[in-house]
């Protein structure tokens, strides 16, 4: 007997992107995958529990947002989230995640918090690395010359 192997269901979770929904809606249907927006009333849910009714269609709720915009993307192999990833550049949605065996049992806010702590992060590393930083012995220099 063979083994079955069970792929999961390409699904694009959207929080905060109101203006943008259409376009995401556009290019998972482009992917054949399927698309879902977050609602306010699903942040203090699990994300497995999010895909689960995602994959169902089931969502309700009106979406109201607060934060960053976010697209979550559940199933996709690398391949393909290089395709969705290329098909969504244009949108300004900055947070970005894959759901992962970790994050799953995160409610959608946990994850939400993470993304932006890791962008901040980001950020301020390409800041410092933009930075001109002078040297310390040049600094020392200055501060006996008194210049």
């Amino acid at each position: 007997m063979k083994a079955r192997i069970v792929t999961p269901q390409e699904l694009i979770l959207g929080y905060g992107a109101p203006d943008q929904t259409e376009a995401l809606c556009a290019a998972a249907a482009a992917l054949g995958a399927e698309f879902c927006e977050i609602t306010e009333g699903m942040l203090d849910t699990a994300l497995s529990d999010c895909i689960a009714q995602g994959q169902r269609g089931s969502f309700g709720g009106t979406p109201e947002f607060s934060g960053d915009a976010a697209v979550i993307f559940h199933g996709f192999t690398r391949k393909r989230l290089d395709e969705a990833l290329e098909r969504i550049a244009g949108l300004n949605i900055p947070l970005k995640a894959v759901g992962t065996q970790k994050n799953q049992s995160w409610t959608v806010r946990t994850l939400l918090a993470e993304l932006a702590k890791e962008r901040a992060w980001f950020a301020e590393e390409n800041r410092r690395k933009q930075t001109p930083s002078v040297p310390l012995h040049e600094e020392t220099r200055k501060g006996r010359d008194g210049q």
